[in-house]
């Protein structure tokens, strides 16, 4: 139950915010509470739909 979540927002955070956010010379850093948090929100919505 802790692996769908972090998964989801993982793909979300490297497709969306890291190139939005994270400049070229730089790595991104991932908190994977964040992600986590984030994969939840992802699949609420996806499930109520």
């Amino acid at each position: 139950i802790f692996v769908i979540p972090v998964l989801i927002g993982l793909l979300f955070e490297l497709l969306v915010i890291v190139p939005l956010r994270v400049p070229v010379d730089e790595s991104p850093v991932f908190l994977l509470y964040q992600d986590w948090a984030l994969g939840l929100v992802f699949l609420k919505i996806w499930t109520r739909l």
